[in-house]
């Protein structure tokens, strides 16, 4: 799938804290359409997936996926490519592609 040097350029480059939080332009357009009977997945979600945590905070269901160094036990469901999802969003994650 991908190399082990493109995951470290992709991991190097995932979200800092000027991409996430209340100003990040795609959870706040994505909030628009989840709901909390919806299964929703936070594709490239970040080490600490932030957007996904806030949500799940806010009584929705979102699963973050995250791979390489950046997947993180208990953060991240590595089993999430493996279902389907109502809603899928990636925030910041085209900036991260080495090729």
């Amino acid at each position: 799938m991908y190399t082990r040097e493109e995951m470290l350029i992709a991991n190097k480059t995932s979200r800092n804290s000027n991409a996430v939080g209340n100003n990040a332009l795609v959870p706040r357009i994505v909030v628009d359409y989840i709901t909390p009977d919806i299964n929703v997945l936070d594709f490239g979600a970040g080490k600490q997936a932030a957007h996904a945590q806030r949500f799940n905070n806010m009584g929705m269901h979102v699963t973050a996926y995250e791979f390489g160094d950046n997947a993180v036990e208990g953060i991240h469901d590595p089993q999430a490519l493996s279902r389907t999802y109502a809603v899928v969003y990636a925030s910041n994650v085209l900036n991260v592609q080495s090729k």
